[in-house]
């Protein structure tokens, strides 16, 4: 990840993006990923196709990470699963909005990379950890 021009590890050992859970952890750090290369993309001037390439990647991996998400919460019966849901129903439409508007021209720029960063952070800090921890607590043997 990117911040104001130094590259962060969001896996660091300080834990701050990690939720505890192997599979969704990695899952998380492929969408950084992503948003790092997006970003080098717009920042080095990269052919449109080039970008739109890397943000539809962005938009199916995000929508496969969360169906994964879900069926893990189905799978474990998580309690918090129907408002985790409509907020992953929120994220994809903003993402999806966010996908039209480029593909009908809308340049990216420094704006659009950060609110894919924010969105992908906040929902991490703010949503994930909560299942990361009680999926390590409560989860099915």
């Amino acid at each position: 990840m990117l911040v104001a021009g130094r590259r962060l590890d969001p896996f660091a050992p300080d834990g701050e993006f990690s939720i505890g859970v192997m599979a969704l952890d990695a899952q998380h750090r492929g969408l950084f990923e992503l948003v790092n290369e997006l970003q080098a993309a717009v920042e080095n001037r990269a052919a449109a196709e080039m970008q739109s390439a890397l943000l539809h990647r962005l938009a199916a991996d995000t929508a496969a990470h969360f169906a994964t998400e879900e069926s893990m919460m189905a799978e474990n019966h998580y309690s918090g699963m129907a408002l985790h849901k409509m907020k992953h129903e929120d994220l994809l439409q903003k993402l999806g909005a966010f996908v039209v508007r480029f593909d009908h021209g809308a340049a990216l720029n420094e704006h659009s990379l950060q609110f894919l960063l924010d969105w992908l952070t906040v929902h991490i800090r703010e949503v994930d950890k909560f299942f990361g921890l009680w999926l390590n607590e409560h989860a099915s043997k």
